[in-house]
């Protein structure tokens, strides 16, 4: 039996498996950082990868701090989002 899904219903789907994967993890583990600084994501996750997200429009990092101190955070939960959406090989059925 095949199921069609549309691509924005299946980002739903991620993106809500996604948040309550995280925040399971984080009950189970004690807590952690909900924003992570820009070093420590571009090390997780890859710099191009974000860099790629943010320039297609698909990823907003927050700006922390003010003026020359100032960082940019990104929101771990919506990265493991990103990064998912990235693994997903969609397959489309050609009807001869």
């Amino acid at each position: 039996m095949d199921f069609v899904i549309s691509n924005i219903m299946l980002e739903k789907l991620i993106a809500q498996g996604v948040e309550i994967g995280f925040q399971k993890g984080l009950e189970s583990i004690g807590g952690m950082e909900k924003y992570w600084s820009q070093n420590k994501a571009y090390n997780r996750f890859g710099r191009n990868n974000i860099i790629n997200w943010v320039r297609d429009g698909r990823y907003k990092p927050m700006v922390g701090g003010n003026g020359r101190n100032s960082t940019k955070l990104y929101d771990y939960s919506k990265l493991l989002e990103l990064e998912a959406a990235n693994t997903i090989v969609i397959r489309k059925a050609y009807v001869s």
